[in-house]
């Protein structure tokens, strides 16, 4: 039969205070949930949200709490249990006190240990202790405890159980919301800002769901421009003309992601590229642009293959909700026609995804239609200037424009050595009526 243990955490506000009455009035009311659930190594992660309820007519201001959960046993190996606590110590570091102050100071009392015998028994806890506040002073209570605004998710915490061996995707994380007396149950508490009295809220809860996963991307794909017969000039890159943000915050990207580096980590880098992952139950044509799960700016290296800013890692997409389906991969680049996967991409047996649209063109959706063999390596077609997905006259009127221009970072550089010139125009020559086939 399978067990379970019950995880209990303890938020413990230790207040001097002569007021045992409950604060009078209408209780306040929120929703916890959980986010952030996943899996690294041999270790589970979960951050413990509140949302004070839009509904409830007091604030909450956190005072004594316990979040208690049940989990499979099964699935750890002697666990142990912590709280990821921020760099400065502090627990709630994204709380905000009624004064508007961060980083204050709810940290736990003890080292966090499974309980042995009583009620206690197979539960985790973690004792946490907040500031201390002069009842006589408000100013003090407003700048010491956390006031949870409403309509607005806030993290309480991040909590870790090691010893995961990794047996499913749903460790059977759930809110434990009744007991005996003598038993810990979730429950939250919240201060009257006036009596400092304090009184548990109703609360509800949100189902907890599936670990959420890393993913991990390894891609290849080759860019006509820069392609020299074998692989990619490095140009831009020699020249120092790279930028250090990437480029694609602008239309007709309008990516709002903040990658950046000091510097370009590697000299193969050819330059930055900005790819999307599908998700879609079917073929391509099913992978619309709803279906969009997750975004990254990337470096491209001149063997064609997409690292992460290291200029050496596989790209990381971060933690994301499950997926139950096939995922696509799409590339864009400033200067050519984005292409997407003419097939799903694989899982790793490694834990990550591969697709390499450089062993023919075959891995372009629609093939030579919307991508260009190189050499027999599936490729991206240059010359789109203005990035709207074709090669038009409008782009070679960008590249009038721009003629002439050395030392340069410029879509209207088509083989990217840093000039536009009369050879970016050959370039566009034969591209000219070429549409993206991305659905």
């Amino acid at each position: 039969m399978k067990q379970f243990y019950k995880l209990v955490f303890i938020f413990v506000v230790i207040i001097f205070s002569s007021h045992t009455v409950l604060a009078q009035g209408v209780t306040p009311s929120a929703t916890l949930s959980v986010s952030n659930h996943f899996a690294s190594n041999d270790t589970v992660y979960f951050d413990i949200v509140i949302e004070q309820s839009v509904s409830s007519l007091k604030p909450t201001y956190l005072s004594h709490s316990e979040f208690v959960f049940d989990f499979d046993e099964a699935q750890f190996t002697n666990p142990t249990v912590g709280v990821a606590t921020h760099s400065n110590g502090d627990f709630y570091s994204t709380i905000t006190t009624t004064s508007g102050a961060q980083n204050i100071m709810y940290d736990y009392g003890t080292v966090p240990t499974i309980g042995e015998v009583g009620p206690n028994s197979n539960r985790i806890i973690v004792d946490l202790a907040a500031p201390n506040f002069n009842e006589s002073n408000s100013s003090d209570f407003d700048a010491k405890i956390a006031k949870i605004d409403k309509d607005a998710d806030q993290i309480l915490g991040r909590i870790f159980i090691s010893g995961y061996n990794g047996g499913t995707n749903n460790v059977g994380l759930t809110w434990v919301t009744t007991g005996a007396e003598n038993e810990m149950r979730t429950q939250v508490s919240s201060f009257d800002n006036s009596t400092y009295d304090s009184e548990h809220i109703n609360l509800t809860y949100t189902a907890i769901g599936d670990l959420m996963e890393e993913v991990l991307v390894d891609a290849k794909i080759m860019l006509e421009g820069p392609f020299n017969g074998t692989d990619m000039n490095t140009d831009l890159n020699d020249l120092n003309l790279i930028p250090l943000s990437h480029p694609y915050s602008v239309a007709p990207w309008s990516y709002d992601g903040t990658e950046q580096v000091a510097a370009i980590p590697n000299a193969n880098v050819v330059d930055w590229v900005y790819i999307c992952l599908r998700e879609a139950d079917g073929p391509v044509p099913s992978a619309t642009p709803n279906s969009i799960i997750a975004r990254r700016a990337a470096f491209l290296l001149k063997d064609g293959s997409i690292v992460d800013l290291d200029g050496v890692s596989l790209v990381s997409f971060g933690f994301i909700s499950p997926h139950y389906h096939d995922l696509f991969i799409e590339v864009y680049h400033r200067n050519h026609i984005p292409v997407v996967s003419a097939t799903a991409i694989s899982h790793h047996a490694t834990g990550s995804y591969d697709y390499d649209f450089t062993t023919s063109i075959s891995t372009v959706y629609n093939g030579a239609a919307g991508g260009k063999s190189l050499n027999g390596k599936g490729g991206m077609v240059t010359g789109d200037v203005n990035g709207d997905g074709e090669v038009l006259g409008s782009d070679r009127n960008q590249w009038v424009g721009a003629n002439g221009g050395s030392g340069v970072y410029s879509n209207a550089d088509m083989n990217m050595d840093g000039e536009v010139l009369g050879s970016d125009a050959n370039q566009w020559k034969p591209n000219n009526g070429i549409v993206k086939q991305i659905p």
